[in-house]
């Protein structure tokens, strides 16, 4: 018993480390905490805000690049459009004549002896697609008429090949005019119309149309410059000006085929004309036609 108690004693001589947060029992036996509670935690002290980023710089302003002069074309080029534009003329149902074969039934007839069957006979009736007029409405002749007028517009007629190329162009744009002015101007005279009177410039709009010479003239040029053949038409009461016309087969009060690359508009007696630059006209032969107020 001596013994238990020293051994005990020697014990309690000697510090034992203990936790500072651990909990110890007291004389009661209860237990306590040794460590003071925790302190409510302080806020984190809020970090500075970074100052404004200084303004980024300004993108430089766009220029416009200056515009590419597109490349003269040759003679060559003029003549091939001409004749696309040609080849792209005849209805398509009827082939340019401006009629068409339907099948209508016709008498009776004896296939074998005692049996008669229903007969039937082919019909020559005006074309439906084109109106009897035998000039296409499809979208191609359009396309193919105004690639040919920029072709023009644009090629190098001081070539000596052009004077040539000229002849044959003439020749392509008269199989045009063998379909008439009525159909021509079925075609395309109204949207003229309202282009000329429309608020909207129609500056670089490639057009063709049907109309009546009103004078051919030569007039001066502004600055001194070279005198420019200048040809006026008539169009359902509004006004065309083509001056400088690369193909010119037509007379005063002619009817005409004529079109070409609007190049300006001017406010003039009351109303509004339009400039073709470098255009064509080409009359219509044979008796005159309706033209629907187009003279």
């Amino acid at each position: 018993m001596v013994g238990r108690l020293w051994s005990l004693a020697l014990i309690a001589s000697f510090p034992i480390p203990v936790a500072c947060d651990a909990a110890l029992p007291d004389a009661s036996g209860l237990v306590v905490a040794t460590s003071e509670p925790d302190a409510p935690a302080e806020d984190a002290p809020a970090e500075p805000k970074d100052a404004a980023p200084p303004d980024a710089p300004k993108p430089a302003p766009k220029v416009a690049k200056p515009e590419e002069k597109k490349p003269a074309v040759v003679p060559a080029q003029v003549v091939g459009s001409s004749a696309r534009a040609a080849k792209a003329a005849p209805c398509e149902t009827c082939r340019g004549d401006g009629q068409a074969t339907e099948q209508r039934q016709g008498p009776a007839r004896e296939t074998v002896p005692g049996v008669r069957m229903p007969g039937k006979v082919n019909v020559e009736v005006r074309c439906k697609k084109c109106n009897g007029t035998g000039l296409s409405h499809a979208t191609r002749l359009a396309n193919e008429m105004k690639d040919f007028a920029r072709q023009l517009a644009r090629v190098n007629d001081s070539d000596d090949r052009w004077s040539a190329a000229s002849e044959k162009v003439l020749e392509n744009l008269r199989d045009l005019t063998k379909f008439g002015a009525s159909a021509w101007s079925g075609l395309n005279n109204n949207k003229l119309r309202t282009m000329i009177s429309q608020n909207k410039d129609p500056i670089g709009e490639v057009v063709f149309f049907v109309g009546r010479v009103g004078s051919d003239d030569v007039v001066a040029a502004p600055e001194g410059g070279m005198a420019l053949r200048s040809v006026t038409i008539s169009v359902g009461g509004r006004s065309a000006v083509l001056e400088r016309p690369l193909v010119m087969d037509a007379e005063v009060d002619q009817t005409v085929l004529c079109g070409g690359v609007i190049t300006r508009r001017a406010a003039e007696g009351g109303g509004f004309v339009i400039y073709i630059d470098r255009g064509y006209v080409v009359r219509f032969d044979g008796p005159a036609n309706d033209l629907n107020g187009d003279r």
